[in-house]
Order: C-alpha cells, then structure tokens, then sequence
C-alpha cells in the first residue's frame, strides 16, 4: 500500500466511508475490522530490524561514553526503554537520533491472531558504532515479548508514530517488589529506601514492566542486609500507573508515563512478583576501565561457565519443557533433580547461572536447617517454607545437603520424612517450582529418596580442555592477565582441580605476591612464582586433608646408584608423541634395595600427590569391608591426581587366587577388585601412575602384571660393582662433614660383594653416630680440664667408618 503515513488517518476514514456505501453496515463492520487488523498485526508500515541483547552495565558504559552527564539527564536516558543503533541504521529508518518511536518483536509463533502489543522506546546513536543490529538489554526484550517465553524473538519491528510523542508524569504508581524469603520490618525500610533512591531521578515505564535494580549503584549496604537475597540485583514490576496519556487509538499501545519519587505518589503492593524474569545468556564483568564501542565483546561473559556448558545444557533441556508450558498441572509431575559431584566443584554455579540462564528466581535452602530427628517440628517448618514459595513461583529452588534428609536412624522414620516432604513439593501450582538438589556422594542418598528424581547429573573430573576453558573464564570474569603460556603451565599442573581449586589458587597467587613484594597497589600482575608456589601449596592442604601421608622430599641425587631404574621409570612417566604411556611399573627385588625410596623421589621430582598403601592395612575381618578399602584408595588417588599410588608390600594384597585357604575367599575379591580398579584408571582423564613393591613376585597373581595394569616388572638389585657402591655412598654421605683423610673407594674394597642400599645407610648412620660419641667424649674432657673450644661441626673421620663397617658387616 503506497500512502504515506501523514495520510494515514485520512486514508481509514475513507474506507470506512467507501465501505458504509457498498455493504451493509454489518459487512462493513467485519470488512473493516479486518483491514485494521491486518494494519495492526502486520504493521506494514514497519521496518524489521535485527537486535542483539548486551549487558546492562556494558550498555550504560556505552551510553556514558557516547553523550554526556548534562544531556543524559535531560532527555531522562535509560538503557531499559532505550534502543541503540549506529548512524547509518538511523538514517536507513528515516529517523531522527533519541525519538520515540514504537516497537514490538517478530517471533516463530507467526500464526496467532493475537494483535502485538507495541511499546515506547527511544531510539539512540551510539557513537562510532558500525553494526547492523540494535542493541538492547534483555529486560527490555523480556518487556517487548510481553514477558513470555514461549516463543522465539526472531527480529524487531521498528514503527515510527503518525504522531509525535512526549510522555507525562504519572500522579500514582503501584509497584510490587520481589521480595526476599525472609521479610521483616528492618527489610521493608531497606527496600523504601532502595526504591526512593531509583526513583530519584524520573524513570519511563508502562504497565506491567519488569525493572532491575542494582543494589550496588541504589544502596551499597543492601545487598549484604538483605538476606538471603544471593544477588546484587532487585527486580520490581509495574502493576499500575495513573495520569493522563496522549495515547492514539490506531495502535494496540499500552499506556507509558514518567515515574519519579518526587512527583509520583509510589504505593507498592504487598503481594509477591510471580512472573519470569529476563533471561541473561550473557553478562558484563566488573571492570569496564577500558571498554570502546570496538571491543565490548571482549567484557561479555557466558552466564553458564566455559568448560561446564555440557553439564548446564543438560539442566536446561530437562526444566524447558516444563517452563513453556501453558495451563499445565504441575502436581502430576514434579520438576524435581539431582545434581552431585564432589565438593568445591562447582554445583552452586552452575545451578545458579542456569537460573539466571532461564530467568528464573534463585533460592537456595540448606537441608540441615530442617530439623530430621524431630517428625513434628521438620513438618512445621518445612510446610512455612513451601507456603512462602509457593507465593515466588516460578522459581528454582536449589536443596543443598540433600542427604541431610537420609540421616533417620530407621527405614520408617526415613519414609515418613519422605511423605511429608513429597507432600509440600506435589502442592498445585500455576507456575513451576524447579526443585534442583545437590550432594557431594549419591551414595549418601537412601534409594527411598532417590526415586523422587527425574534425572541425576554427575559433575565429575573435567578434562584438559575443560579446565582451561573454565580457568579462561574465572580470568576473564576477575580481570586477570596471565599469558597463554602460564595458563597452559598452570593447566598442565593442576588436573584435579575444580573451580573451588582455581578460585583459591588465585586467592593464594594475589597473597603471596602483595607479601612478597610489600606494594600497596589496586592492579597486581602475577607472575610464575606466585602460580607455583600456591600450586604446591594446594597440594599439600589437599593432601593432609585426604589422609595421605606426607613424604620427605627425595631428589634423584639422593638415590644412589640405580640408573636403569630411574630412566625406566623416568620413560614410563613421559607420554610419548602418540599420548600412550604405562599405567604401572612393579619394582621387586631383596629388602632394602630402595624401591620405597624410589616411589618417594618419581613423586618428588614430578610434583605428584603420594599415596602409599601398606597391603595388610587393606585387609578387614567384616565381609564387603575389605573391597570397600579398595575402592576408597582408588577414590581417594582419583581425587588427588596427578598422583603416585604405590603399594608397598603387593603379595600380601594380591596373592594368586584359588590357593588361599580362606573360608569367605577374602583375597581373591580382593585380588579381583584391584584388577577392576586398575582397568577403570586407563579411562577418561586420570593421571594415576600405579608403582607396586614386593619381595616375592612368584606371590603375585599374574593377572595383575598383564599390560594395562602394572604392565613392566623392573628388578631392583642391591650393588653389585664399584660404581654403583660409589654412587649409593656420594648420596648418603653429601650432608656430611667428611675429614681429610676419608677415602670412600677405600671403604668400597672392605666392603662385601653384594650389599643393600639399606645397609650401606645403617653403615653411614653408623660412623655419624661414632663421629658423635668421639666429640662428645672429647667436649666432656676439655670441659674437666677447662678447655673447652666451641666446635659446631661434626667431622666424619674414616676411623668412625671403618668402626661402623665392621659392626655393619662384622664377617668382614
């Protein structure tokens, strides 16, 4: 249709008169009808544009660096009814920089009848900006779909009014807060003056719009009193609005006025906000000092953390189905999940990014508030608790230490709790409650729980990639600088850890270097020391807090001699170009030849959690317990790798089965669990190297030395030449104070053929200890004769060796 907007009230009182003078008036009526129908559904006199949402704060910055303070206030500029394109965008509408213009969405659902819903926004240059989308933020998106989510925005279609239009200032507003789970008076005065504080300076909005306020920028205190809030932002929505609107009868416009606190009489509604908020997908970090129109993709981050998006994917495929949904009974099927993985994880993120993700109400609920050992009181409270969420839906509800309900000391205590609680989660709602627990063991959990939940989901160990992902984004979110080799170094050490583990690595990193280097500064650069050094330190608190035992520390140089058997162990360690390594090495040979030394030094030296394992120390005399004590190793070395499993004493775990003379065949369910467990370590992401010792190898049943498992026998001899003997002494003796006169290829030809790196350490041990008494013998002589001189060092003379040789090898 080619009329020209101006001509547009003109052209529809022609048809109507057009229409009246060939049909009948009822035929004109529905002709009519349907024409401005088509007008209004259609706007055919619209332009469709496509969008992109930004965060809020990365929106306002842009806004700040575009126009100033003075013209900000002036023209009352707020990102939520603002839409932001570049020039050349502006001039292809036809528009003019910051007019009001209407706007509604093009969305996947483009059969309904429904006439769109049209809203006011102002239309804003960005200076410098060459893109063709609008930009907008996501409350204002939510606002335009009319707050739902059932359907896809696909484009906006921008209108320009037949009119021009300035809004005016509503006499009386009713507002309605989303308020905390707790509320009290001391609440309601910080909510007043929160609300006081946005309304301060005059706000455009219309009927039934959601509004985010950031408690930071209103009242700082608020988001540390209002508990448990969990967020630092506070969403209001419109109810009502009072004051005369020049609003024009061609559009199907709701009624947009000014609010302000100084000249609206704001009433707020004391009933609960019970719809869905904005979805963010994305999410500005904090510091914006060097944002541009060029590079404010690099201050968006993903709402759902890199390196995690399989694991809340997963949670958002399983509650969109029940969050779209219209007229749906929710007491037959109850959104209720299970989330579990180890503790420091990552649960409480992820959960929480994906309410945020889905633009859902996040409250978490700790189950240990709820008392379990008396069935009245849990009822008591857990029935208030529903009551008030029932008001807040939708939501999500995270139940954290759900196995805090598993803890009845008998099977019908632990069913009723199970009855009350489904009782108050199967209570008819109009909208859903996502109910998402977590636990750090679904093993905690009675089986009569477990049969509440849809779906589990396990959040396990990530992967190489993953855990550089989520270290990218941990770095990014904190505006923290480290280079692509440091990340890659710091990846390489820290396959264990979780976003608990990354976060007090960088808390660490910062301590450390302020410590360091005494400079009070805002910005700290860390540097690889820093990295390193908190590294370890992780590893040692881990450690402690796993049982390990802690191990001196043992350097190649202070294992004497076995050259071979370093560089097999040394080889069996380092990937090779194809990434395939060896999953175990099994040291046998005489007593005392140094195969425990040896374990200690492979975790030395490659920075690896150490867990030795006495054999006997797994055995149990109940039946399932000695298995269970397998499996918790595994655990245990899973949790700490990179690490060293080394069993000491093999043959005693892991004799050959069927010649046990056993009654309930304790060793060989024991012989099979290991061989089970060392099959699961080749799996997956675990960098577990097995190292087992023993004296009897002919004791060893021989399915555990097939390969996959401890796939190479390296035989650890005693010294049986000169230069090993040499080399095994240099070490013992190099914290020594060694005399003149001590001549150790002189001690090597006393020594016998075949002897033991044990028994050349007894043999040492021996001549310090010698050393000692001589010294000491000679201080209490010089002090009956009035002579002592002070001596602090203790000098080994080869007197005191060869005294300790003959009573180390007295046939000698």
């Amino acid at each position: 249709m080619g009329f020209q907007r101006k001509y547009l009230l003109k052209y529809l009182s022609i048809l109507s008169y057009v229409l009246k003078v060939c049909f009948n008036k009822s035929n004109s009526i529905i002709v009519l009808k349907n024409v401005l129908h088509d007008l209004k559904v259609r706007i055919i006199f619209g332009s469709e544009t496509p969008y992109k949402c930004l965060p809020d704060n990365i929106l306002e910055k842009l806004l700040t660096k575009s126009y100033d303070s003075k013209t900000i206030l002036k023209h009352s500029l707020q990102i939520h009814k603002c839409l932001f394109v570049s020039q050349d965008t502006l001039t292809k509408l036809k528009l003019n920089n910051m007019q009001w213009i209407l706007v509604n969405v093009i969305t996947t659902n483009a059969s309904s009848r429904n006439i769109p819903m049209l809203y006011y926004n102002r239309i804003i240059v960005l200076n410098s900006f060459k893109e063709s989308e609008c930009l907008l933020t996501s409350s204002n998106l939510f606002n335009l779909c009319n707050y739902s989510y059932s359907c896809k925005v696909l484009m906006l279609r921008i209108i320009k009014p037949v009119m021009d239009y300035e809004p005016k200032m509503s006499q009386k507003a009713l507002i309605c807060l989303m308020k905390p789970l707790v509320f009290n008076e001391a609440t309601q005065v910080l909510l007043d003056k929160v609300l006081y504080s946005y309304f301060s300076l005059q706000k455009f909005v219309s009927v039934g719009d959601v509004l985010p306020i950031e408690l930071n920028k209103c009242s700082p205190e608020a988001q540390y009193l209002l508990k448990p809030m969990n967020n630092s932002v506070l969403y209001i929505k419109i109810i009502e609005l009072e004051g005369k609107n020049n609003k024009l009868s061609v559009y199907n416009c709701k009624s947009h006025f000014y609010i302000s606190s100084l000249h609206t009489k704001l009433n707020e509604d004391k009933s609960f906000i019970s719809t869905y908020l904005p979805m963010e997908k994305v999410y500005g970090i904090n510091n914006l000092k060097n944002l541009n129109i060029n590079n404010y993709n690099d201050y968006i981050l993903n709402t759902i953390p890199d390196g995690m998006n399989n694991e809340g994917k997963l949670l958002v495929s399983w509650i969109k189905p029940f969050i779209r949904q219209k007229n749906f009974d929710f007491s037959l099927l109850k959104p209720v999940f299970l989330v579990y993985g180890i503790n420091g994880c990552g649960k409480e993120l992820l959960i929480k990014s994906v309410s945020r993700y889905l633009g859902l109400r996040y409250i978490p609920q700790c189950c240990y508030d709820w008392p379990t050992n008396n069935i009245s009181q849990f009822k008591k409270k857990i029935e208030y608790f529903f009551d008030n969420l029932i008001k807040m839906t939708p939501c999500l509800l995270h139940l954290e230490n759900i196995e805090a309900l598993c803890l009845s000391s008998s099977n019908d205590s632990e069913q009723e709790l199970l009855d009350i609680f489904m009782s108050q989660i199967y209570i008819k709602t109009f909208k859903p409650i996502i109910i998402i627990a977590s636990t750090n063991s679904k093993e905690e959990i009675s089986p009569i729980f477990l049969r509440i939940f849809l779906q589990c989901q396990k959040i396990g160990d990530l992967n190489k990639i993953n855990r550089e992902q989520l270290f990218k984004w941990i770095l990014k979110r904190d505006s923290i600088i480290l280079d692509s080799t440091m990340i890659k170094k710091i990846i390489d050490h820290t396959s264990s850890f979780h976003y608990i583990n990354y976060m007090t690595l960088l808390l660490l990193s910062a301590k450390h270097h302020m410590s360091t280097n005494n400079k009070k500064s805002t910005s700290i650069i860390l540097d690889e020391s820093d990295i390193m050094t908190s590294i370890e330190k992780i590893n040692k608190m881990f450690t402690k807090s796993i049982g390990a035992p802690t191990i001196q520390t043992v350097k190649w140089d202070d294992v004497g001699g076995l050259i071979n058997v370093k560089e097999e162990i040394m080889s069996a360690l380092k990937p090779s170009k194809r990434n395939m390594r060896r999953s175990g090495i099994l040291l046998y040979g005489p007593p005392g030849t140094g195969k425990t030394l040896l374990a200690k030094a492979v975790a030395t030296e490659y920075k690896y959690n150490f867990l030795s394992i006495k054999g006997p120390e797994l055995l149990n005399m109940y039946i399932g317990q000695s298995e269970a004590n397998v499996r918790e190793v595994f655990n245990k070395a899973r949790t700490a790798a990179p690490c060293i499993l080394f069993f000491d004493e093999l043959d005693s775990l892991a004799p050959k089965r069927g010649q046990n003379g056993d009654s309930g065949g304790v060793g060989d369910r024991v012989v099979s669990q290991l061989l089970t467990e060392m099959d699961g370590m080749t799996s997956g992401n675990q960098q577990i190297f097995v190292l087992g010792a023993t004296n009897r190898l002919d004791l060893i049943d021989s399915a555990l030395l097939r390969p996959g498992r401890l796939d190479k026998s390296v035989y650890v001899s005693g010294c049986n030449d000169t230069e090993s003997k040499l080399h095994v002494l240099k070490a013992l003796t190099k914290k020594f104070h060694l005399y003149s006169n001590v001549n150790l290829g002189h001690l090597i030809d006393n020594l016998p053929e075949q002897v033991t790196g044990a028994e050349l350490y007894g043999m040492c041990h021996n001549a310090w200890l010698n050393c000692a008494r001589r010294v000491i013998q000679q201080r209490n002589k010089q002090i009956n004769d009035n002579q002592c001189v002070a001596d602090e060092n203790l000098m080994v003379t080869e007197d005191d060796f060869m005294k300790a040789l003959n009573e180390s090898f007295p046939q000698n």
